[in-house]
């Protein structure tokens, strides 16, 4: 088993330290219904740790279910199981961070509440881009969406979109990290937040391509409004339909957070007359989150452009990505355009 690293230390006592810590996480919706924690849990005898089940987060209110029960081994429902066999350097005091739920329990959203005494080795694969676990440090805090309100990118420890609420995504692209769990059971609305669209000429001889999306390219001037924007991470090409293989490669190497949203449309034109204007192309949005659950809708459409004589093109769908250990996705996702976008989920698993 790997030794303990990055853990609390009190030297006058030759002992671990510890500091009271609070969760919220998601039970996977598959076997084997396993939650890792940030940190090693003390093992207290009794137990100090406590797990609770979440019904409603709605402001700054949380309506809690059952409170769990802690036991020995092969949890039932509603009840969890914490493993202390790690063994690590020679005291079994160390946990691995895990703790065990029974099936019954899966897709419920849990706060844990313990004692943490920091990091073992070895607990954070490699097998991942750095980038997929950077979760940020939380600083923004706990963050509960009102109807109307902007989503901004930021560092949270959990971010809950309730049902009924919808909210809007700021220009460009909306980077969003959880060290908890971030929630949609309402609307996330990106359209038209990409790049701008070619305006409006009255004179001839005047390029029209308007702006770039995210990792994208210029639409071309169009011809009554051929020039529609690319979509979202385009790789140079204008993908329509499903996102392809390769992107998901691209997606997978990149060595950053990404910059995905979707390219303007350019304005029109015949070669002698005045073009209308082009559309906006889709936002695009990236979540990287310990747990993420989403059950409402995500819409990164392109806008229209004017299509009377003339006329601009359409902007190009968006991206949304999330990345999450424990994903439960029941979400509609919508990212259409004159090239359309793409939305892809990737649950990497307990690391």
């Amino acid at each position: 088993m790997p030794g303990p690293s990055n853990y609390r230390y009190e030297p006058f006592s030759d002992i671990s330290s510890g500091v009271a810590l609070t969760e919220r996480h998601l039970i996977p919706a598959t076997s084997p219904y396993i939650v890792r924690l940030n940190e090693v849990p003390q093992k207290n005898s009794p137990s100090t740790m406590t797990v609770k089940e979440i019904t409603d987060v709605n402001g700054a209110a949380t309506t809690y279910g059952s409170t769990f029960d802690e036991v020995a081994a092969n949890p039932s429902a509603n009840q969890f199981w914490p493993d202390y066999n790690t063994g690590a350097d020679g005291n079994d005091n160390w946990n691995t961070g895990l703790l065990q739920f029974n099936s019954a329990d899966a897709g419920k959203l849990i706060e844990v509440s313990y004692t943490g005494t920091g990091t073992l080795a070895s607990v954070k694969a490699n097998r991942y881009p750095a980038w997929w676990t950077d979760r940020g440090d939380g600083s923004d805090g706990d963050v509960t969406l009102t109807n109307g309100a902007t989503l901004n990118s930021g560092a949270y420890r959990n971010v809950f979109i309730p049902a009924g609420v919808s909210v809007n995504l700021q220009a460009g692209c909306t980077h969003v990290k959880c060290t908890g769990t971030f929630i949609c059971d309402g609307t996330i609305n990106g359209n038209g937040k990409g790049a701008a669209g070619g305006a409006t000429y009255s004179t001839s001889g005047v390029t029209r391509a308007s702006n770039p999306g995210g990792l994208g390219e210029n639409s071309a001037s169009g011809s009554n409004g051929t020039g529609s924007g690319a979509s979202a991470m385009s790789l140079g090409r204008k993908y329509t339909g499903a996102m392809p293989e390769e992107l998901q490669n691209f997606i997978e190497n990149f060595s950053s957070i990404p910059i995905i949203y979707g390219g303007g449309g350019s304005s029109g034109y015949d070669g002698n007359n005045p073009g209308n204007y082009g559309g906006a192309g889709g936002g695009g949005i990236v979540i990287v989150a310990k747990n993420a659950k989403i059950s409402g809708t995500i819409s990164v459409n392109g806008l229209s452009g004017n299509h009377a004589e003339n006329a601009g093109g359409d902007g190009g769908g968006g991206g949304i990505l999330v990345i999450a250990e424990t994903v439960i996705d029941n979400g509609t996702y919508s990212h259409t355009g004159g090239y359309n976008g793409w939305h892809k989920i990737i649950e990497m698993g307990v690391m």
